[in-house]
C-alpha cells in the first residue's frame, strides 16, 4: 500500500503513521489494508521515533523490527538575536550565563535519563519467564507510565526554565501573554499527564477484571514495606530477570498475605484475587517506580500553579485527576515512611548534583563497607527517593552484583 511519509513500515506488515492537532503529534498503528488497529497518546515535544517506540512495545513477543522509516526532519532552532541588556552586576551576568548553559545542555541531553526501561527488562527476561497475558500487566504499566519521565517531565522542566525562573528571579509577574502561553501549555500537560493515569487505571481493571485494581495496588504501595517486597524479589527471581515473571511471583505473597487477606476474601472466606496475588505484588513494585515519576511531575505542577494563582487568581488552573493525584499521595506516603538504606550488601546513598542555579538532579549511589561508590543510577530530576532506591535495586538484581 502506498504511506505518505512520515512512516514506519514493520516486519509483520503493520505501519506506523503520525497524525497532527496544533502542536501535538501522536502515533498510529495501521495494518496491511491500512485499517487503524490502534493509536498513542497526542503529545508535544516527543519525536516520531518516540511516539512509534510506544506502540512498538506494546506489541506481544516477539516484538516486529522496523524494515523501513522515513520520518519528518527534525526542527533546527535559529539562533536567538542578541538583545540589548542594561547593566547587569557580576553576580546577576553569571547567574544568566549559567542559565543559558543549561538550556542548552537540556536540549541535547536525552529526556529519558534512567537505567531501567521496558526494553532492557523484556531483553533480560529468559523465554521460559516471559510474562504473558495478565502477568505482563507490570511491564505494560511501565511502558504506560515511563513516558511521564521521557515526555512530560522535560516539558514541565522547560516551562519551569522559561517562564518560573523569572518570577522567582525578580518577583514580579509574567507579562499577559507570556502567562497565557504558560497556562496554555501547563493545561496540555495536565491533560496528557491525566490521560496516563486514566489508561493506567483502565488497563489494569480490564486486564484482571478487577474494578478496584488501583486501589489495591495503592493500598499495597503504602501498607507493605515495598523495600521488604524489593528484597524478597531479588532473592526469588533468577538475577537476569528485573521485573515479576510468571511462576516466580508467586512466593512473594508472604510478603503481602496480611494485607491481601483484609482487602480480598469474601464473607465465606474465599479469595477474590487469588489468580491475580502476583500480579497486584508485581504491579505494585512497578507502580512504585510510576508513581515516582508521577510525584515528580505533580511537584513541578505546584510550582507552576502557584505562579498562575498568584500572577491570575480569577482564573484557576485544570485540575489534576483524582487518579493521577492518588498516585501522587500513595508514593509521598510510601517515601516518607522509607527507612531501608541497605541492599544485598550496598549502602544506598542519595546524592545531589547541582544543574542550574535553581534546579537540582539526584541519584542513588551504592556503596561497600569502605565507603567506595560502586554502582549509581543516572542523574534524575525526581524528588523522591524511593524512586531512585528502587532504580539502583533493580540494576543489582539485573547483574546480579555484590558489595565487594
Amino acid at each position: 500500500m502506498a504511506i505518505t511519509p512520515p512512516y514506519i513500515r514493520l516486519s509483520n506488515g503493520d505501519v506506523i503513521i503520525f497524525e497532527k492537532l496544533g502542536p501535538q503529534k501522536r502515533a498510529v498503528l495501521l495494518n496491511s489494508e491500512s485499517i487503524r488497529l490502534r493509536q498513542g497518546n497526542y503529545l508535544i515535544g516527543a519525536t516520531e521515533k518516540q511516539l512509534a517506540n510506544t506502540i512498538i512495545l506494546g506489541f506481544s513477543v516477539p516484538t516486529p523490527t522496523i524494515i523501513e522509516e522515513i520520518l519528518s526532519p527534525l526542527p533546527t532552532t535559529p539562533p536567538t538575536p542578541p538583545q540589548p541588556t542594561p547593566t547587569q552586576t557580576p553576580e546577576k551576568v553569571e547567574e544568566k550565563r549559567l542559565q543559558e548553559a543549561a538550556s542548552t545542555e537540556s536540549k541535547s541531553k536525552s529526556a529519558s535519563e534512567k537505567t531501567v526501561d521496558a526494553t532492557t527488562i523484556e531483553q533480560a527476561t529468559p523465554n521460559d519467564l516471559k510474562a504473558k497475558g495478565a502477568a505482563k500487566l507490570p511491564q505494560l504499566i511501565y511502558i504506560l507510565g515511563s513516558q511521564v519521565n521521557i515526555l512530560i517531565q522535560p516539558s514541565l522542566n522547560k516551562l519551569i526554565t522559561d517562564y518560573i525562573s523569572k518570577y522567582q528571579a525578580s518577583g514580579v509577574c509574567l507579562p499577559p501573554i507570556e502567562l497565557a502561553k504558560l497556562r496554555q501549555q501547563r493545561d496540555l500537560i495536565v491533560n496528557q499527564l491525566n490521560n496516563i493515569g486514566d489508561k493506567i487505571e483502565i488497563l489494569g481493571s480490564s486486564i484482571t477484571g478487577l474494578s478496584f485494581f488501583l486501589n489495591t495496588v495503592l493500598a499495597i504501595i503504602t501498607t507493605v514495606d515495598l523495600a521488604a517486597l524489593a528484597t524478597s524479589l531479588a532473592l526469588k527471581i533468577p538475577p537476569a530477570s528485573a521485573l515479576p515473571t510468571p511462576g516466580v511471583i508467586t512466593t512473594l505473597l508472604n510478603d503481602a498475605q496480611t494485607l491481601i487477606r483484609k482487602v480480598t476474601f469474601d464473607q465465606y472466606g474465599n479469595s477474590k484475587l487469588s489468580k491475580y496475588q502476583s500480579v497486584l505484588s508485581g504491579s505494585a513494585l512497578v507502580l512504585s517506580i510510576v508513581g515516582g515519576y508521577i510525584l515528580t511531575a505533580v511537584e513541578a505542577l505546584k510550582s507552576i500553579d502557584n505562579v498562575l494563582k498568584t500572577c491570575d487568581p480569577t482564573n484557576p488552573p485544570s485540575s489534576i485527576s483524582p487518579t493521577v493525584q492518588s498516585i501522587a499521595d500513595a508514593q509521598l506516603q510510601s517515601s516518607q515512611t522509607q527507612n531501608q538504606t541497605t541492599y544485598s550488601g550496598f549502602i544506598i546513598e542519595i546524592q545531589e548534583v547541582p544543574y542550574t542555579p535553581t534546579v537540582t538532579r539526584r541519584r542513588a549511589l551504592g556503596k561497600n563497607q569502605q565507603g567506595i561508590v560502586l554502582i549509581q543510577t543516572e542523574l534524575s530530576f525526581t524528588t523522591d527517593d524511593l524512586t531512585l532506591i528502587n532504580e539502583l535495586k533493580l540494576i543489582i538484581d539485573r547483574d546480579n552484583l555484590k558489595a565487594y
